[in-house]
C-alpha cells in the first residue's frame, strides 16, 4: 500500500455522522458541509497515521476472501479429515497450493 493517505477512510472512521462528502482521493475532493471548520490536511494525516496499517490488512483480507480465491473453512476441514483421517492427501495438497497462491498474489503488507 502507497503512503498517501485515504483521505475517505479517515472521513468515513473519524467523521461518521457528520455532512461530508467524499468525491475522489484528494483532500480538495471533500466536501464540508458542518459549521465548524473542515479538518486540515495535518489533522487528517495524523489520523490516517494510526489506521493504515489496520486498513491495509482489511483490504488484504478482503482481496483473498474474494468469492473463489481463498479455499473456506469448510473446504479445508474436509480437506484436513481427508489428508488424516482417511489417508488421502489430494486435496489438501491442492487447497494448500492454492492458499499459498493467494498468499503470494495479495500479501500481507
Amino acid at each position: 500500500m502507497t503512503d498517501e493517505v485515504d483521505f475517505g477512510e479517515v472521513m468515513h472512521k473519524f467523521y461518521a455522522g457528520r455532512q461530508y462528502g467524499v468525491r475522489g482521493p484528494r483532500y480538495d475532493d471533500i466536501t464540508w458541509m458542518e459549521v465548524e471548520p473542515k479538518p486540515s490536511v495535518e489533522e487528517l494525516t495524523a489520523k490516517w497515521e494510526t489506521i493504515k496499517d489496520q486498513v491495509a490488512l482489511r483490504k488484504v483480507a478482503e482481496a483473498r476472501s474474494m468469492p473463489g480465491r481463498y479455499p473456506s473453512r469448510d473446504d479445508m476441514i474436509v480437506a484436513l479429515w481427508e489428508k488424516v483421517v482417511e489417508n488421502r492427501p489430494e486435496m489438501a495438497n491442492e487447497l494448500q497450493a492454492r492458499r499459498e497462491q493467494i498468499k503470494q498474489d495479495y500479501p500481507k503488507p
